[in-house]
């Protein structure tokens, strides 16, 4: 297995920048930038979206947690080939989440509706740092 090909500085600038654009989700919906639809249309994919925010945010914390549990031919921990791809397809699973609130806030749904979303979305994130995927320190 080779060792990953992303620098770590890079894994969390990248990070960070999905991070706080969850952030800037929440202060679009907050300041009223972008008005509220009167029909309230975002209601009928309420359930649809939050089910699937959820179960995306789990399935990136999945995602990590079979990066750090691969193991190697001799059974040893090992840090798989492919824990690049997978980290950055656990951050985008994470930030679908908040997506999806902000989706559904955009629609009309308030903050009952999307604030779970943006925090699953934020939560998942945190959870996924570049840390919790690469814990040992690779040579350059």
């Amino acid at each position: 297995m080779t060792p990953a090909s992303i620098a770590p500085p890079v894994r969390w600038i990248i990070w960070a920048a999905m991070l706080s654009s969850i952030g800037i989700y929440a202060g679009i919906l907050l300041s009223g930038v972008m008005g509220v639809p009167e029909d309230n249309s975002g209601v009928s994919l309420y359930l649809p979206l939050s089910i699937l925010g959820f179960v995306l945010a789990v399935a990136s914390v999945g995602i990590r947690m079979a990066v750090r549990n691969a193991r190697d031919s001799s059974g040893r921990r090992s840090l798989p080939s492919w824990a690049d791809p997978a980290y950055f397809a656990a951050l985008a699973l994470s930030e679908s989440s908040a997506v999806f609130g902000l989706v559904l806030g955009l629609m009309g749904s308030g903050w009952k509706g999307t604030l779970p979303l943006l925090a699953v979305g934020a939560l998942a994130m945190l959870s996924n740092h570049p840390a919790a995927f690469f814990p040992r320190r690779e040579e350059d």
